[in-house]
């Protein structure tokens, strides 16, 4: 079992992400021996970059695997983990890979067996601008090669995702609830043409 969370330390001041989650997490555990480990993080992508990453492409994505057929109602970790799958670059995949041959395994004191978790696929560390920029340039390259309807059905740059329009059309699409494929279209033809609403 892993239990993870993070926290700020701005001089004598520790700011906790989910503290109280994780304190009953902990209390939660069976009687036993738990090694704490704390690691410094380094590059972790901006809110800005993930926002850019979980908003349109994400839901252009999950549009098109639902018109596509390949998932009935995908959950948004079905719609990342496709994308991770699909579309992380190599050279980041291979030194995540190296970083988690590189971790201890962790030795069950009454078998003597070491237990190590199962490598999986993560975006967390993509806090690199480079590894981030590529990600996202193979998600717009996949979406236009394999699901893309044509031109006005592309994933736009990051940086149109931040225009006013864009934001309108969320909020919008928020209090309307249609449907993925429906507010999905509707963002990509908005987002990707150059008339206002």
């Amino acid at each position: 079992m892993k239990i993870q969370t993070w926290f700020d330390k701005i001089g004598d001041t520790i700011i906790w992400n989910k503290l109280p989650e994780y304190k009953q997490a902990i209390k939660d555990l069976p009687n036993g021996k738990f090694i704490v480990l704390i690691e410094r993080v380094e590059n972790v992508r901006s809110l800005e970059e993930n926002n850019a990453m979980w908003g349109i492409p994400y839901m252009m994505f999950e549009a098109a695997l639902i018109e596509s057929g390949e998932f009935l109602n995908p959950s948004k970790k079905d719609i990342h983990n496709f994308c991770m799958v699909n579309c992380l670059p190599n050279d980041y995949r291979e030194r995540i890979y190296k970083i988690w041959l590189e971790k201890p395994g962790v030795l069950n004191h009454k078998t003597g067996e070491i237990y190590k978790e199962p490598f999986r696929l993560t975006t967390t560390l993509l806090g690199k601008l480079e590894d981030w920029s590529n990600y996202y340039r193979n998600m717009q390259d996949f979406y236009a090669e394999y699901l893309s309807s044509g031109e006005k059905d592309l994933i736009p740059d990051p940086d149109k995702t931040k225009s006013k329009k864009y934001n309108n059309l969320l909020s919008h699409d928020a209090k309307v609830k249609r449907s993925p494929l429906t507010s999905t279209n509707l963002l990509a033809k908005a987002i990707n043409s150059q008339k206002p609403l």
